[in-house]
């Protein structure tokens, strides 16, 4: 199973422009079924945020300029609850 820190690094990548999009997603999308099961809430949180993030790009409901204020939130210590 991908660690949690290799999901977050994952993301970190992609919004500073190191990894693109589509391997983000190339990436996740090979893993998702394991990093869903995690017992780490914050892991599958980011998870999820990420797959509907690429969802509403694919769809045309975001662009990839909202990658930042969507998804840094997630990357802090509480998950962005606080």
């Amino acid at each position: 199973m991908a660690a949690p820190s290799e999901l977050t690094v994952k993301v970190e990548d992609y919004l500073q422009r190191r990894l693109s999009l589509k391997d983000l997603e190339s990436w996740l999308a090979a893993r998702l079924p394991l990093v869903l099961v995690s017992t780490d809430d914050q892991v599958a949180q980011l998870a999820a945020a990420v797959e509907l993030f690429l969802a509403e790009v694919n769809a045309g409901i975001r662009t990839e300029g909202t990658a930042e204020a969507c998804l840094q939130p997630l990357l802090l210590p509480d998950g962005g609850r606080g």
